[in-house]
C-alpha cells in the first residue's frame, strides 16, 4: 500500500491561491518483504501434517539445524509486501478449508501466515540494529502446521462475515424499532468482533523507515496474518463492502457501486464471472425460445432459481 501524498496549496505572483496535484508523488507506507517458496505441499511429519514448501519434504529435517541450511533446502525464494497484495483479503475470504486444494492455491500465491519465527531470543535495545530486527533470518513460510492456518483462517473468515454480513444484517433489522433484545445482540457482536480484530492487529507495528534520504512514518509486520488483520481494519474503517458474486457466489470486494460480480484480473477488462454468466444467460434463452424448453426445466439443468431465469426474458 501506498500513501498519496496531498495536494498543495501555493500562492502565484498574482497571489491567488493555487491547488497543486503533484503526480507520482506517494511514499511507501508498509515495509514488510515476506519470502514464499512455492510450491508447496501438505506432508505429514510425526503424525502431524504441515504445508511445508516442496524442497523440504524430501530432507531430513533432524539435519537441518540452521535457519540457512532450511532455507538452502527450500529453494529460491520468491518476495511480497503482503499489505500491498489488492486480492489478498478476498482471496482469504474464498479459501475453504476443507479443501486442501484450494488452501494450497493460496499458500503458493501469499506463502505462510508466518507463525515458525526464529527470534534468536530477547535482544537487549543496545544491540546492534541487525541483532534485533527480524528479517530473512526467519521461518516464515518453509513449514506452518495445517491446523494452525486452519484455525487461522477461520477466525478472519468469522471477523469477515460478523462485520460485513452480520452486524449489518441486525442494524437493519434494529432500524427505527425498540428491540433491546436485538440491540444488545448487535452490541455484544461488535464489541466481541472488535477485541479479535484489535488482538490480530498487535501483529503490525508502527515505525519509522528511511527512504531516499527522508524519515517517513511506516507499518510493517513480520507475519502476512498481520497485514491480513491491517487489511481488514481498512475495509472496516474505510466503510468498505462484500457481495457475493452473482455467477460464483464468492465474496468480493465492489470496485463500483453497481458491481455484482468477482473483479476482472485486469482493470478496465470484463470479469471472467461476468463473462461466464453472460454466456449462461445466452444459452438459457436459446434453450426456450428455440428447443421449446421451460423456463424451470432450463433452471433446474443449470442450478439457478427459476424467478431469476425468468427475469433474462
Amino acid at each position: 500500500m501506498k500513501r498519496v501524498k496531498p495536494a498543495k496549496h501555493v500562492y502565484g505572483e498574482d497571489l491567488k491561491k493555487k491547488i497543486i496535484h503533484p503526480p507520482n508523488e506517494e511514499d511507501e507506507l508498509f515495509f514488510s518483504k515476506l519470502p514464499i517458496y512455492p510450491p508447496y505441499q501438505i506432508y505429514e511429519y510425526k503424525g502431524n501434517p504441515l504445508i511445508m514448501a516442496t524442497g523440504l519434504i524430501h530432507a531430513s529435517l533432524e539435519e537441518m539445524t540452521t535457519v540457512e541450511k532450511l532455507q538452502s533446502k527450500a529453494g529460491v525464494a520468491s518476495h511480497i509486501n503482503p499489505f500491498s497484495e489488492e486480492n489478498l483479503l478476498e482471496d482469504l475470504a474464498n479459501v475453504n478449508i476443507k479443501d486442501e486444494q484450494t488452501i494450497l492455491d493460496f499458500c503458493n500465491k501469499y506463502g505462510l501466515f508466518g507463525f515458525n519465527i526464529d527470534t534468536g531470543g530477547p535482544k537487549s535495545l543496545t544491540s546492534p540494529p541487525e541483532e534485533v530486527e527480524i528479517k530473512e533470518k526467519a521461518f516464515v513460510n518453509l513449514y506452518e502446521e495445517l491446523e494452525g492456518f486452519k484455525n487461522h483462517t477461520r477466525v478472519l473468515q468469522e471477523l469477515i462475515r460478523n462485520f460485513f454480513i452480520e452486524i449489518p444484517k441486525v442494524q437493519k433489522e434494529v432500524r427505527g424499532k425498540e428491540d433491546f433484545k436485538k440491540i444488545n445482540e448487535l452490541n455484544e457482536l461488535r464489541r466481541g468482533s472488535s477485541r479479535l480484530l484489535n488482538r490480530g492487529l498487535k501483529l503490525v507495528s508502527p515505525g519509522l523507515n528511511f527512504d531516499n534520504g527522508k524519515l517517513l512514518p511506516s507499518f510493517t509486520s513480520t507475519t502476512m496474518l498481520g497485514a491480513a488483520f491491517y487489511q481488514l481494519y481498512e475495509a472496516i474503517t474505510q466503510e468498505k463492502q462484500f457481495r457475493r458474486c452473482l455467477h460464483c457466489n464468492s465474496l468480493f470486494i465492489p470496485r463500483t457501486p453497481n458491481a455484482k460480480f468477482c473483479p476482472p484480473l485486469h482493470f478496465g477488462k470484463h470479469s471472467s464471472c461476468q463473462n461466464s454468466y453472460n454466456q449462461m444467460k445466452s444459452r438459457a434463452r436459446k434453450a426456450v425460445k428455440e428447443k421449446g424448453r421451460t423456463v424451470e426445466d432450463v433452471a433446474q439443468s443449470i442450478g439457478r432459481p427459476a424467478k431469476e431465469v425468468r427475469g433474462w426474458f
